[in-house]
């Protein structure tokens, strides 16, 4: 009988409980909201008989949910009701998670630092680094960590953004307060190594990215900044061996690298290797070369069209540098070089045809050209277009004409 009764009172709480959430979310549901689009214009934005506290709740179901569309209202009322602190950091951190930190900053920067949480000044923080906006974000760093000194991810960030305003000895500073109480955070001191380098105290840089390595974190970067810092400190073979390292672990090749351990190999004598590294450091730091000989190929048309003849053979010629299979390429080289010498000759009628028994150079140069055009024509084993048979008649008759008498 007792528990019968404990069973039928179970029974209608359970039933009670389910009326009043229904109840509730009839309450919450009705008119659908749509959220304003800037914080100020929050009036209306839920009925008004839902109170502070329970906004706030039905905000933090939603973001419980990750649904930061349909917490954003809920905060918004919370807020034009009651813009306290707390409705503030509530209000920022759902901006934040839809990446508005514009507002998100208007929201927390107007709070004193002791009365925010560690997540509200991170997002402070963090929303500076996104907006750029560096000053500030030195200043939010600086005081998060007055408060919370070990957070590493934030320690890091602001080091970074240290180094890059070229104050590497305040990041330093910074990172070696935390490797004091901590010297096992990969985070914090690959930020250490890396503003002393910057900072050019090149052995203890050597030595903190030699701690990196034997903790296993081998980077390209730490490999290449071994190699630079050794190269500084005059130990040209751990420099090549370093900047070896980073060389075979980096792909695809940078170009610094090659650059460098081209050098090196300068320095060693080993020339042959230098020549290889110098090479395709050169290739790696041009632009594209498909689009440069487009953009070469344009100003040798326009600059022959208006008989500017050497600034087209110029640039044809670093458009055969870029691209040397193409024969209009070449066979635009040799006619340049008759038109360089035709209006050289207008100009001065005493211009001599023939030095000698020799062939003036420019006009030789066109020979050359004209004969490799015709030679790489003939190798290209495809039916030749009418515009190519063009220029291999002209090719014929500009050797004809202009070959070295007999």
């Amino acid at each position: 009988m007792q528990m019968k009764r404990l069973f039928l009172l179970s029974l209608l709480l359970v039933t009670a409980l389910s009326f009043a959430i229904g109840q509730k979310s009839v309450v919450s549901k009705k008119n659908p909201v749509t959220p304003p689009q800037n914080i100020q214009d929050m009036a209306g934005v839920l009925p008004s008989g839902d109170e502070g506290s329970d906004l706030i709740a039905l905000g933090d179901s939603c973001m419980e949910l990750y649904d930061t569309h349909g917490a954003l209202p809920y905060y918004l009322q919370a807020y034009h009701q009651n813009p306290t602190f707390e409705t503030r950091q509530k209000l920022a951190n759902c901006l934040y998670q839809r990446c508005d930190y514009r507002q998100c900053v208007t929201l927390l920067s107007g709070i004193p630092v002791t009365s925010m949480t560690h997540d509200a000044l991170r997002q402070l923080f963090f929303s500076y680094s996104y907006l750029k906006n560096e000053k500030e974000l030195v200043s939010s760093g600086q005081s998060l960590l007055l408060r919370f000194p070990m957070d590493a991810e934030v320690l890091a960030r602001l080091c970074t953004v240290l180094c890059d305003l070229d104050k590497a000895g305040e990041a330093v500073t910074l990172a070696r307060d935390y490797y004091r109480r901590d010297s096992t955070n990969l985070l914090v001191n690959r930020i250490l190594a890396s503003s002393l380098y910057l900072d050019r105290q090149f052995q203890p840089a050597i030595q903190q990215y030699q701690k990196l390595l034997a903790a296993g974190d081998t980077t390209y970067l730490a490999l290449y900044s071994l190699g630079i810092a050794y190269d500084y400190l005059g130990n040209k073979q751990q420099a090549y061996n370093y900047l070896l390292g980073a060389n075979n672990f980096s792909n695809p090749k940078k170009a610094g690298c090659l650059y460098r351990l081209g050098m090196i190999c300068v320095d060693l004598e080993r020339y042959e290797e230098a020549l290889g590294y110098l090479y395709n450091a050169e290739v790696k730091l041009q632009p594209d070369r498909t689009v440069m000989k487009l953009i070469y190929d344009s100003n040798a048309q326009a600059y022959y069209a208006t008989e500017k003849y050497v600034l087209a053979y110029e640039e044809w010629k670093k458009a055969h540098r870029c691209d040397g299979t193409s024969l209009a390429y070449i066979y635009n080289i040799g006619a340049s070089c008759v038109a360089i010498y035709e209006q050289a000759k207008a100009k001065n009628p005493e211009y001599p045809e023939y030095w000698g028994t020799e062939t003036p150079r420019i006009l030789q140069e066109a020979i050359d050209y004209f004969a490799l055009f015709l030679e790489m024509a003939e190798d290209k084993g495809r039916e030749i277009d009418a515009e190519t048979q063009r220029m291999i008649n002209e090719a014929h008759k500009y050797i004809e004409m202009y070959k070295p008498n007999e």
